[in-house]
């Protein structure tokens, strides 16, 4: 994997965990109440990453 991709990636995994985290107002996704995991996974199927400025 390049150095381009690694930085990539980990911008994508970040802005995925900050918006589920804001979303189910939790500390972490995996605080993420039992009732709300299929909730959860069609909010992730759903989510699009932000465009870079």
């Amino acid at each position: 994997m390049t150095p381009d991709l690694r930085k990539v990636k980990r911008k994508l995994y970040s802005q995925i965990h900050r918006s589920i985290k804001d979303c189910f107002a939790v500390a972490s996704y995996r605080d993420i109440r039992r009732c709300d995991f299929e909730e959860a996974m069609k909010y992730v199927q759903a989510w699009r990453p932000r465009l870079a400025a």
